[in-house]
């Protein structure tokens, strides 16, 4: 390869892994309770708008949309149900562990751990799996337009009572709103 198609494979490399990594904020700055439940916000960076999400290991058949996806995750109209009905809280590590490009096209999978603290905050759940994405580019950058879940493991942990965390500080340590990014 010459060294344009070197550095342009590089950039394309670290644009699919800052989306990847988009997408974890797309959850995580989205809490319960927070007045900022808009995750299409950091979404629509990583999604096409006609994507499609086969996540038929948590039991749906047929393959959703982005709406469909969103609602699932964050309630219809952004305040209604979704996951929050299970957790307070949760927070999402997406890694790329391959990424092969191909002109316009891409494909990658991406590791994930899903950790949310239980509605009772008496226990934890782990998700652990692969996501399957296959990437388009678009004229905004790249875009995932399939994903697929592979789950690996769903594990629940009890939460240990504790009156003080590692570094002494209160165990009940809570972001009331959101995060000052910036």
């Amino acid at each position: 390869m010459s060294l344009e198609e070197d550095v342009r494979y590089l950039m394309d490399r670290a644009e699919i892994h800052e989306r990847i990594a988009t997408y974890a904020l797309g959850q995580d700055f989205h809490q319960p309770g927070w007045k900022d439940q808009d995750s299409y916000r950091e979404w629509s960076e990583v999604f096409s708008d006609d994507v499609t999400f086969d996540i038929g290991d948590t039991g749906m058949t047929e393959p959703v949309g982005l709406e469909t996806y969103i609602e699932m995750m964050r309630g219809k109209d952004s305040n209604d149900g979704g996951i929050e009905k299970y957790f307070t809280l949760w927070a999402h590590l997406e890694h790329p562990v391959k990424i092969i490009i191909s002109g316009d096209e891409a494909t990658s999978i991406s590791l994930h751990v899903h950790m949310h603290e239980t509605k009772k905050s008496d226990g934890n759940v782990f998700l652990v799996g692969y996501w399957l994405d296959h990437w388009k580019r678009t004229p905004k950058g790249w875009r995932i337009d399939k994903r697929r879940l592979k789950q690996l493991f769903v594990h629940t942990f009890p939460i240990a009572e504790m009156s003080e965390s590692l570094l002494g500080l209160e165990s009940g340590f809570r972001p009331k709103e959101g995060f000052d990014v910036f």
